[in-house]
């Protein structure tokens, strides 16, 4: 069948989870139509062809936190672009006259899903915040109902719920599974090994290099930074630039990094511990860091100094040991039920557009 599907392009952790599950479906004889910002286009450009561009919204995001008011600012001035998206995608439907559409926290798609009468599936890890009980710390109340509120907002209109997420909160709404993340092909082939350094995950580092500054500090530890787009060695720093770290992440022994998703998830698959710097104000962030050290398999930080980096190091065995006893489910039981939820939802709009039309007809 001809699918859509619309990547949410704020980062390019949407687009590195949607990569096996678009994989998947074009392996099953699908034609998938990608719809996304120009940052994902970019990324996506070198394995896909059928790509659309149409403006994405973003999270502003300062040092470390997230910019609140200048989010907010840009989501209300993302309406003017609204028409053009929408024509965009409307021409895109008209086209190729998909029998499905699947989003990754992308509103256009999702929205002229529901116009259009096109069966829907929200496949993302959102879904495990605004349409479960989530749990989480008093002080982030405030975030947590943002959250919700930019979740019903952008995402309220599909047809079904598929959150993919390493905990498992209690589902309250109906048509929402849960199932663990799944991972691109190569984090299932590598082999994970426990060499000599940290890899430090540096995206949304500060002007001053408060983080680097601090790892210096730890003269007997090697740190691996990615996220400053270079390439040296400076003392007991690695300079990374920015590419496939896939062999660089099960090759070291923990992870510095934000409270990102889609590398904590993959840190967790291959056994290794987390030490997170959750964005300040980015309530998804801040849950993945809760449940992260509720299981046990790392610990949350609101700052970075050398002291807790080394009472992070003497805990990595604690860690290890939490993190050894816990195994991702079997991905086929996620494609399984996409795939018969896919001929469910089709056949049941199909079914009613026939009725529908005998109607009309007496």
């Amino acid at each position: 069948m001809n699918i859509i599907y619309g990547i949410c392009s704020d980062g390019l952790g949407h687009a590195t989870r949607d990569m096996p599950i678009i994989d998947y479906l074009i392996k099953k004889g699908h034609k998938v139509y990608i719809v996304t910002g120009k940052e994902t286009k970019d990324f996506l450009k070198k394995k896909y062809k059928n790509i659309t561009i149409i403006n994405s919204l973003s999270i502003a995001y300062g040092a470390n936190e997230v910019k609140q008011l200048k989010t907010v600012i840009d989501f209300l001035a993302s309406f003017k672009t609204n028409p053009k998206n929408h024509k965009i995608v409307k021409n895109l439907i008209k086209k190729i006259k998909p029998e499905l559409i699947i989003s990754d926290f992308e509103t256009t798609t999702i929205t002229l899903a529901k116009v259009h009468e096109i069966p829907c599936i929200a496949i993302d890890n959102h879904a495990a915040i605004f349409r479960t009980d989530v749990e989480f710390k008093i002080k982030d109340l405030t975030n947590l109902f943002i959250a919700k509120m930019v979740g019903k907002l952008r995402c309220f209109r599909a047809d079904w719920y598929l959150a993919l997420c390493f905990y498992r909160p209690k589902i309250r709404k109906a048509r929402t599974e849960i199932f663990d993340p799944i991972l691109r092909d190569e984090f299932y082939e590598v082999k994970s090994k426990n060499n000599n350094y940290i890899l430090v995950y540096n995206r949304f580092q500060d002007k001053n290099n408060k983080i680097i500054s601090e790892l210096k500090k730890i003269k007997n530890e090697t740190f691996h930074v990615y996220g400053l787009n270079i390439e040296k060695t400076e003392e007991n720093i690695v300079y990374k630039k920015t590419g496939n770290n896939t062999k660089e992440l099960a090759n070291c022994k923990a992870v510095i990094s934000n409270g990102g998703h889609s590398l904590m998830s993959e840190a967790i698959f291959l056994k290794k511990p987390i030490f997170s710097l959750p964005v300040k104000n980015q309530f998804e962030q801040h849950t993945n860091a809760y449940y992260l050290e509720k299981l046990g398999f790392g610990e949350s930080h609101t700052s970075i100094t050398s002291a807790k980096i080394k009472r992070f190091i003497k805990k990595l065995p604690k860690y290890k040991e939490k993190l050894n006893k816990h195994n991702f489910e079997n991905k086929k039981l996620f494609f399984n039920r996409l795939d018969k939820l896919m001929q469910e939802l089709v056949y049941k709009k199909k079914e009613k557009k026939q009725i529908k039309k005998i109607k009309l007809k007496k």
